[in-house]
């Protein structure tokens, strides 16, 4: 393997890891792993991708939240 993604995951399980330390990454939603450490900036992917990643990931969390303060009083 010499280039691509280091974020695996097993077609069986569904676990989530580090290609290149084998850590698990399936509680690592915001792709942290590769902020410090030996796998640092080793995600394969450019900061700008990396960044867009987190920015959809609070969005979706953030609109989330919007929606059930706007729906609170109908539930």
């Amino acid at each position: 393997r010499d280039d691509g993604c280091a974020q695996m995951m097993c077609k069986r399980c569904k676990h989530i890891f580090c290609w290149y330390c084998l850590q698990s990454l399936d509680d690592d939603f915001l792709l942290r792993h590769y902020d410090r450490g030996p796998c640092k900036n080793k995600l394969g992917h450019s900061r700008a991708s990396v960044i867009w990643h987190r920015t959809q990931v609070v969005g979706i969390f953030a609109g989330f939240g919007v929606l059930l303060l706007v729906a609170s009083p109908f539930l």
